[in-house]
């Protein structure tokens, strides 16, 4: 999770061997998308189709699931409420967190 859309839009690129290592296309998730990508990227994410999410404030929605979220990572968490750091934890079943 970062904390602007800037940062969540290069943040793939910023982690290009990792991801391309484990073969993943990150999904990308930002509130400027369009209604329906939004829509259809919280599909991805709650039928588990997404093995590496991206996004801002957008992930700690309500209507975001996660299948199984195994890993947190959240960038500048200074700039994150604590409580927005434990919904997006939450949405977890007791997932390592990077903070």
């Amino acid at each position: 999770m970062a904390p602007t859309e800037l940062l969540a839009e290069a943040a793939p690129r910023d982690a290009d061997a990792p991801v391309g290592a484990a073969r993943a296309q990150p999904d990308l998730l930002v509130g400027r998308l369009a209604p329906a990508e939004k829509a259809a990227a919280r599909e991805r994410i709650a039928a588990g189709a997404s093995r590496l999410v991206v996004g801002t404030h957008a992930l700690i929605q309500e209507a975001v699931t996660f299948q199984r979220l195994g890993l947190a990572v959240i960038d500048e968490q200074h700039r994150f409420g604590v409580e927005q750091r434990a919904a997006l934890v939450e949405k977890g079943d007791a997932p390592m967190c990077c903070c």
